[in-house]
């Protein structure tokens, strides 16, 4: 029987990170599986998959909630400069400020529900896109458990920017 969180205590969120397109290309098969933690913020979210898709120049990035596709202006966008756009947040926390700061606005706050969908975009000039799908919920066991753990990784990351060089060489040497 699936694990349902009875919101006493932190649970996991098993995430299939999908990469959809970046840098003017379209992916499919390159994905991370992770469970995270319930209580960890969107600006930590972001972080783990900074890590995870092998980025490190650090550019604006933001996660959209309740929208059909990466680029749709309806739901909930929560930015890295912590501004939201959306009118339904009422009563999701307990102070105007914590509801907009993505360095305090949790997971569990969103109530994620398992068949779920959510995107994330990094880099609005290259658009890094990619669909978060929440697979389950997990059971902490630990006494102190880790903000996250890589359960599954599938394909080959490409790199935050594709060097061209590489392919003006190889043109070059086919001459």
């Amino acid at each position: 029987m699936p694990y349902v969180p009875d919101g006493s205590k932190p649970y996991y969120l098993r995430l299939r990170i999908n990469l959809l397109s970046g840098f003017g290309y379209r992916y499919k098969g390159i994905y991370k599986t992770i469970d995270v933690l319930s209580t960890t913020t969107l600006e930590e979210l972001h972080r783990i998959i900074f890590f995870l898709f092998e980025r490190y120049d650090e550019h604006m990035w933001e996660f959209h909630f309740g929208a059909s596709s990466p680029m749709s202006r309806s739901g909930l966008h929560i930015c890295s400069d912590g501004e939201m756009e959306a009118d339904w947040l009422d009563g999701m926390g307990d102070e105007e400020e914590e509801r907009k700061d993505c360095r305090l606005f949790t997971l569990e706050a969103l109530h994620i529900a398992p068949r779920q969908h959510f995107f994330y975009i990094f880099d609005y000039g290259d658009m890094w896109e990619h669909k978060i799908v929440v697979s389950s919920y997990q059971e902490v066991k630990e006494a102190d458990p880790d903000t996250f753990r890589l359960v599954k990784s599938v394909g080959q990351v490409p790199p935050q920017y594709p060097d061209f060089d590489d392919e003006d060489d190889e043109d070059e040497d086919e001459e």
